[in-house]
């Protein structure tokens, strides 16, 4: 059997303030951004969203590729000449490029915050995410809110922050790893966190999402949640990221991006039906292929559960958080529905 892989799925301005007094889709501008660079694509998504705008990516890194059908007449690139060539810029089919930088993630991330000021319907309220530590700060990608990235390292960066942002609503997204309560403190702001990247990112939702349609990405990396969280809001919903990862042997694999939220659905559906059902002690099977689901572990046989006409294995053995396990009935539907699934998957990976 193969090993199971599952890969996830011009003319140049200076910057100006006053470029616009609003935004809207109708002035066919975009966001363009590095694939490589995390944080400042964390920037770009608030930054896309506040504009109703779109946002793409350097080539190779986004299904989101900028063409002339698109009809950007503007384009903000976020991030530097070290991040985004200018020779790659010049190939693109846009009438105006705004880069919006500084000598550091830091800076970048004041530069767009100072670009929006002002012209968001957001008003006063700013994202306050920690540079360094990047999980939780995703969630604030999902939202319209200017977001300003901040060196929690430096008493500089943090003074500048603070006189710049002085009579704003700030959040800080993620937990005192992210940002020690005494800083918080010293921002006067409200922190929004969870006991991890997940429930953060539904406390965020909850808290400024709530009235839009919830969508889930079941991708944990940074950057296709990110793009999705932008194509989401630029639909009027909220994006929530669920725990959905599965390991073969120990080996942690992805899903195409494009499928994660249907297999997250449908897995979540049919998993809840296996954890209604009679359970046991735990046999002594070495299994080896594992997918776990909003914290919750489920366990198989590789060869039983990819093919269930198979002779040898009599019973489909799920073991559940190693504590317990559930026999399947090879004959029914529920049994075929998780095969068909995995089959869909081993079969994306290998074609």
């Amino acid at each position: 059997m193969k090993k199971l892989s599952i890969i996830m799925c011009g003319i140049f301005t200076i910057l100006s303030v006053s470029t616009f007094s609003s935004f809207s889709q109708s002035n066919k501008i975009g966001v363009y951004a590095s694939g490589k660079a995390e944080t400042d694509l964390i920037v770009a998504s608030s930054m896309a969203n506040s504009m109703n705008a779109r946002l793409y990516t350097t080539k190779g890194y986004s299904r989101n590729v900028l063409t002339e059908k698109d009809q950007i007449e503007t384009l903000y690139v976020v991030g530097g000449p070290d991040s985004v060539p200018e020779e790659e810029l010049k190939q693109l089919p846009v009438k105006k490029i705004v880069r919006v930088s500084g000598k550091d993630r830091y800076q970048t991330s004041i530069a767009a915050y100072k670009l929006l000021e002002g012209k968001t319907k957001e008003g006063k309220r700013v994202n306050i995410v920690s540079g360094i530590k990047l999980e939780d700060s995703v969630s604030a990608s999902t939202s319209g809110v200017p977001t300003i990235l901040l060196d929690i390292r430096s008493k500089d960066n943090i003074k500048e922050v603070s006189n710049l942002l002085a009579g704003k609503e700030l959040v800080v997204v993620g937990g005192p790893m992210s940002v020690p309560d005494d800083l918080l403190a010293q921002l006067k702001a409200k922190r929004i966190s969870g006991r991890d990247r997940y429930e953060t990112s539904k406390a965020f939702y909850d808290e400024y999402n709530k009235d839009r349609t919830l969508a889930i990405s079941a991708d944990s990396r940074i950057r296709p949640t990110v793009m999705k969280a932008n194509e989401e809001y630029l639909k009027g919903n909220g994006l929530v990221l669920k725990e959905f990862n599965l390991y073969l042997n120990g080996q942690k694999g992805y899903f195409p991006v494009y499928q994660c939220e249907k297999y997250y659905n449908k897995f979540s559906v049919d998993f809840k039906k296996v954890d209604s059902m009679k359970k046991r002690e735990p046999s002594k099977l070495k299994m080896d292929l594992m997918i776990k689901i909003d914290g919750r572990r489920y366990e198989f046989l590789m060869r039983s559960i990819m093919d269930t006409n198979n002779p040898v294995d009599k019973e489909i053995a799920v073991r559940i958080d190693g504590r317990e396990e559930v026999v399947l009935d090879k004959n029914d539907t529920l049994t075929e529905s998780i095969s068909q699934s995995f089959r869909e998957i081993y079969m994306e990976s290998t074609k």
